[in-house]
């Protein structure tokens, strides 16, 4: 069999244009070897199911900022960040259509801890921005990590750390891309329904720009999309005379752009529907959880989201059906409340099936295991659809669980969404993302009949994949079972509330779950361990925010830095019971701990 990537990757060059041609305003859109969903799938018939606008159910003229949907347009200068841009002018107006007000989220953070293979400078797109909002990364507010236009101050003076995120991300819309210049009304009620859509466009300002009235219109593909904007609007009726070279016909699209309000009209601009470049690629809607919803942790081993597809060819060519499945290890006493997967249409039938007390690492995903619990339902709309479980499934601490998770696909093909090490072409990598067996699953077909599984790890000789699937849990834990005060009255962390500035980790390239431990008057200490790793296990290496723990050593680090005034106390156990808390080692003067729940002391020096 050729290698995954020989197969399935678009044979392209990797363009991550950072000049807008003729001006010199920065861009930065990088495609991703995903592609499009009405290419990649063979459903194609369903990937418009949830948008079925006509013409004449659409006005012939729309602007979300009349209803006041539109967050203030915003800089990029002088970075290649216009994809965070996109992404964030999206979420931030899914927060304004919801009345919950208006947010500033941090581009800078976005671009600066991605994790994928390339610099915060060097572009990126709308699964590069999924993958970060789905393992909550983001979205970080602008106020804790401040947009900085010196490379120095962006790098060395005030560099982006790793926060809880002020608003989670439980949904992502994947909006099929324009199959012709007439090819609108999917686009358009799209933009009805959310406000906003993420998309792209090839700009080159020279002879395609009109400065007077801000309109563009590129008739000649040049080169591949290099900038992400977020459209917002049409107007069918927007005269043609207005472009600099005239199209076929009137009609324009309304974005809005990430080049401050001095260009175009006060920072908007006017696409022509027959621009040739425009919409080209999936456009994306980040739906943010509803207010109250927000779940305390959530696992998965795609921490680089969605990299590329994988075809049924083979053993897994089923007649009707795509099962996956994942394994986990529950943290602490939680209930596992939803599950988060890929669908590359609406309107699909799917069967999740959650099984306890499996054998991890073993053959199959549900060895040993009992099922606890099934739901049927039917996908939302092509992208990342979350399910809250009716009734939520009670896992005990360290309890190994499998969900499975089956799809029912017309005719005889379909695709996974997987997460792996990707390239391009030309060699350079988009991701960097090694998989473990005993972690996510493929399960095998005869005809219509389930036959077996086969670890997804396993699939590929030269490569290791994983699906993409989450759990998302809630803590069951009691405020009582979380930490006390210390004997010498120093708080702990999880009772702090003096901070403006959130503790973070430090380590750079991996990204895991966040999870929580039930504080003191139900205030929380979050962490983060690698995924696929057991924190309570001394041989792992694994991330507390607030401190890392590698091979057993705890180190901590806090912003702001107290250090010089303060004096900062490690304490652990292995279980939150009745045992006491121990101190396992001052922070700079660290030593071995097999703890699995922590606090931290704080007391003047």
């Amino acid at each position: 069999m050729e290698p995954w990537h020989k197969i399935l990757l678009p044979l392209f060059t990797l363009l991550a244009a950072f000049a807008a041609e003729g001006d010199g305003v920065a861009t930065g859109y990088r495609p991703s070897p995903m592609g499009n969903i009405a290419t990649i799938s063979s459903a194609t018939a369903t990937t418009k199911s949830l948008l079925k606008a006509t013409s004449s159910s659409l006005p012939s003229s729309w602007d979300s900022r009349d209803y006041g949907w539109v967050t203030p347009v915003r800089n990029q200068y002088p970075w290649g960040t216009c994809w965070t841009f996109a992404a964030y002018a999206v979420l931030e107006t899914q927060l304004l259509k919801a009345g919950r007000g208006e947010y500033n989220f941090s581009e800078k953070n976005m671009a600066s801890l991605h994790g994928f293979e390339s610099d915060f400078d060097d572009g990126g797109n709308n699964d590069m921005a999924t993958a970060y909002l789905l393992r909550w990364s983001g979205a970080i507010a602008e106020s804790n990590d401040v947009y900085r236009t010196d490379l120095t101050e962006w790098q060395t003076t005030y560099p982006s750390v790793s926060m809880y995120p002020a608003i989670q991300v439980h949904e992502v819309v994947w909006v099929p891309a324009r199959t012709s210049l007439t090819d609108n009304n999917t686009l358009k009620e799209a933009i009805t329904n959310y406000g906003a859509v993420a998309t792209m466009i090839y700009w080159n300002f020279d002879k395609k720009y009109d400065k007077d009235d801000g309109s563009y219109y590129c008739n000649a593909v040049t080169g591949a999309s290099n900038h992400a904007i977020a459209v917002i609007g049409w107007d069918d009726d927007y005269d043609k005379s207005n472009f600099a070279t005239t199209p076929e016909g009137n009609g324009a699209w309304l974005i809005k752009n990430s080049w401050g309000t001095g260009q175009g009209t006060n920072g908007y601009n006017y696409v022509s529907y027959y621009d040739t470049t425009f919409a080209t690629e999936d456009g994306a809607v980040f739906i943010p959880a509803n207010e109250g919803e927000e779940y305390d942790a959530v696992y998965g081993y795609d921490a680089l989201g969605p990299v590329t597809t994988l075809p049924h060819s083979g053993e897994i060519n089923p007649t009707a059906y795509s099962t996956e499945a994942a394994v986990f290890t529950s943290a602490w006493n939680e209930e596992l409340a939803a599950v988060g997967f890929f669908a590359l249409s609406a309107s699909l039938s799917y069967e999740i099936s959650i099984y306890t007390n499996v054998t991890k690492g073993a053959a199959s995903p549900i060895s040993g295991g009992k099922c606890a619990y099934t739901q049927k339902g039917n996908t939302k709309h092509p992208g990342y659809n979350l399910v809250s479980l009716t009734s939520p499934v009670i896992l005990q601490d360290r309890t190994n669980f499998a969900i499975v998770y089956r799809l029912t696909v017309p005719k005889s093909k379909y695709y996974h969404v997987i997460n792996c090490t990707a390239n391009y072409s030309n060699g350079s990598y988009y991701s960097y993302a090694e998989h473990d067996s005993g972690e996510t699953y493929l399960g095998k077909y005869a005809g219509s009949s389930f036959s077996s599984w086969i670890d997804a790890s396993d699939y590929y000789s030269d490569t290791k994949v994983g699906l993409c699937l989450k759990a998302y849990t809630r803590t069951t834990l009691e405020a009582d079972d979380g930490p006390d005060e210390t004997e010498d009255g120093t708080a702990a962390l999880a009772d702090l509330n003096s901070y403006n500035s959130s503790l973070y980790t430090q380590y750079s390239g991996s990204f895991g779950a966040y999870a929580n431990i039930v504080g003191l008057n139900g205030r929380t200490l979050w962490a983060n361990w690698l995924l696929g790793l057991d924190p309570s296990d001394a041989t792992s290496e694994f991330e507390i925010t607030g401190f890392t723990v590698s091979n057993s050593v705890p180190y901590v680090s806090f912003t702001p830095n107290l250090e010089s005034a303060r004096k900062y106390t490690l304490y652990g156990k292995t279980a939150l019971t009745n045992e006491s808390w121990e101190a396992v080692g001052d922070a700079n003067d660290p030593t071995a701990c097999e703890a699995k729940f922590f606090k931290v002391g704080i007391s003047q020096q």
